[in-house]
This record gives structure tokens, sequence and C-alpha cells, in this order.
């Protein structure tokens, strides 16, 4: 092997490792509850969602273009008789709920018209496209100081080795061939 190929293929790493960190997008998860059919969903920090709940996930883009996946957790409430059913309908003359169990078809229609209907809020939208950028920059950081330590230890490793063989072979340090 030659002296530059170790510089040769440090730099095909780097060139590879920027290209992947320039074209790659940070994923932004975002979480809803909605409590209620007639009231829109909540931004809330971590997914609450529980086993009886109803959950809905779709993908919807900024206006800037960022992605943001959005899981939509539908609360399962308690009813008469004290069970826990989530609510698909209300009764706009008295306020009385219908509700049943997440995986009923009534729920199932409710939930995909609600995801397929789905829009961030202004606020939400710039809360995404804030969050969107703060990860791109950290995973940025985080791919820049890999790839450094990458080729620090790529560059030990070339080290070490060329010196155990030179050792082992009577090469001079910065030589490839033995004198004679």
């Amino acid at each position: 092997m030659r002296d530059g190929f170790p510089k040769l293929v440090a730099v095909v790493v780097a060139g590879g490792t920027l290209v992947v960190l320039f074209y790659s997008s940070p994923y932004i998860s975002v979480h809803y509850y909605i409590s209620r059919p007639d009231s829109r969903g909540v931004r809330i920090d971590i997914n609450k969602c529980q086993t009886l709940d109803a959950q809905k996930f779709v993908t919807v883009k900024t206006e800037k273009g960022h992605d943001a996946h959005i899981r939509l957790c539908f609360v399962a409430i308690d009813f008469e008789g004290g069970k826990k059913f989530v609510p698909f309908r209300v009764d706009q003359k008295d306020g009385r709920m219908w509700g049943n169990d997440s995986y009923a078809p009534e729920v199932s229609q409710y939930t995909s018209r609600v995801s397929d209907n789905f829009r961030l809020t202004p606020e939400d939208e710039q809360w995404v496209d804030q969050e969107w950028s703060s990860k791109r920059w950290e995973e940025m950081l985080e791919g820049v100081l890999w790839l450094v330590g990458g080729l620090a230890a790529f560059w030990m490793f070339t080290w070490a080795t060329g010196w155990i063989v030179r050792g082992f072979l009577g090469i001079p340090r910065g030589q490839d061939r033995k004198t004679q």
C-alpha cells in the first residue's frame, strides 16, 4: 500500500459523512391528547396514551417543508356503569357522548376522520420548525464528533500498524522499503 491510501480513505469517509449529514432530516415526534370529539387535541410533551385509548399516526409537513410525525391519542373516559370508552360522538342538544372500545368500528371511523383532517395550528407549526432546526444542529454536531473520532481512530490504527510492520521488517520510519 502506498502512503496516500489512508489519506484517500479519510477523505472519502469524511466526504460521505458530510453528504449524509447534509441530506438527513431530524425525526420530530408530536403527541396530541384528544379527550372529546368536539374539542381540538392538545399538544403534550410525552406520550400519555393508555391501553384503552385509541391511537392514530399521521405525518404532516409544515410550510417550510419539515416533516412532523403526529401521534393522536383519543382518550378513553369513564362512562356510566364504570366502563371506560373512547368517545366518538357528542349530542349537540343535550351534550351526551357516545363511546365504545378503541377497536370498535364507530371509533375507528371517528379516529380515521380526525387523522385524515388533522392540520397543525400556526403555533404548533412554528414549534415544529423550531424543534426541527434545533435537532438538526444537534445531529450535525453529533455527526461531526463521530467523524472526528472515527478519523482519529483510523489514523491511530494506521500509525500503529505501520509502526509494528516497519519494526518487524526493519524498515526505517517514513520510508516504504528497507534500505540496502
